[in-house]
């Protein structure tokens, strides 16, 4: 049990019960009520800033490094299993289904289990990773609004469409008897991918352009989206 103040006076002196009172007064008023018990936890919108650049950093050497594997090390290796063919989904421009078939039958069935390996690992997470990192990117170049949303739409159509040449590609390798279809539908999605690859890269480099217009035009508006006043 907690003591009196004249049993604390009578035990420590007098001095004892005014420095106890004055002590529990000092620990009630050193807090307001709802205020952070650490005040230094709350992140300033710079620091907010700041996490959110670290990320894309982050986010963006992964892209790179795993581009470069895909580029230097994975696609040379299918090549290699190819006979020398290179990949369809680094031709730019499309193929024929001749040249499809040509690939097929130069690829054994393991050449062909390292080729949908290849789609199931690096070459789903690269897609995804690069949306990812775009999309932080665009969300720091762009303020919010229709502007952002509209820019948001690629990079997602970009991971949608590689996902989805991947499989079709798998399809077609693996297809009895040969589906032509199949194969056109992968052309278009590969010439798709890189429309949509390079898109990206423009809409990145166009964004801090329209972002600078954007504030320029607010800033002429005003704070009410009108013409500012004039003085009398």
């Amino acid at each position: 049990m907690s003591k009196t103040p004249a049993q604390r006076a009578a035990k420590h002196g007098p001095n004892a019960a005014s420095t106890a009172s004055g002590a529990s007064a000092r620990a009630g008023t050193s807090r307001r009520p709802g205020a952070p018990a650490n005040p230094t936890t709350a992140r300033t919108p710079e620091q907010a800033r700041g996490n959110a650049s670290m990320i894309l950093i982050a986010a963006a050497v992964a892209s790179v490094l795993l581009y470069a594997y895909e580029l230097f090390v994975g696609l040379p290796e299918l090549a290699g299993l190819a006979g020398g063919r290179a990949m369809p989904e680094t031709l730019v421009f499309g193929y024929g289904s001749g040249y499809l078939q040509d690939l097929r039958a130069a690829m054994n069935e393991p050449a062909l289990n390292v080729y949908q390996h290849f789609h199931s690992t690096a070459d789903t997470l690269f897609p995804l990773l690069f949306a990812f990192t775009w999309l932080l990117l665009l969300n720091q170049l762009l303020p919010a609004g229709r502007l952002r949303l509209a820019f948001f739409v690629l990079p997602v159509l970009y991971a949608a469409a590689d996902l989805a040449e991947n499989g079709v590609l798998d399809a077609v390798m693996r297809s009895a008897p040969f589906d032509a279809g199949l194969a056109g539908t992968a052309s278009v999605l590969t010439v798709l991918k890189f429309a949509l690859f390079a898109l990206c890269l423009l809409a990145a480099a166009v964004a801090p352009l329209l972002s600078r217009r954007l504030s320029r035009r607010a800033r002429a508006a005003g704070p009410e989206g009108g013409a500012p006043a004039r003085s009398r």
